[in-house]
């Protein structure tokens, strides 16, 4: 037998609408890559929210 990471991501879900969030604070005075920085975060933000998703370690057979 072999260890391996298995990684598993369920998606349950189809776009169902919009979700909004306030800017935060001070958004207008922020670098242009602080603010991408801030939007990319908040994508795996609720991409972490809307898909089940986990990493083990197992062992897999006839993989040697």
């Amino acid at each position: 037998m072999t260890r391996k990471i298995r990684i598993s991501v369920e998606i349950y879900d189809h776009h169902l609408g919009d979700d909004y969030e306030d800017l935060p604070d001070g958004w207008d005075d922020w670098t242009q890559a602080k603010q991408e920085e801030y939007l990319v975060n908040l994508v795996k933000d609720y991409l972490a929210n809307a898909a089940g998703a986990g990493a083990s370690v197992v062992e897999v057979p006839g993989d040697e």
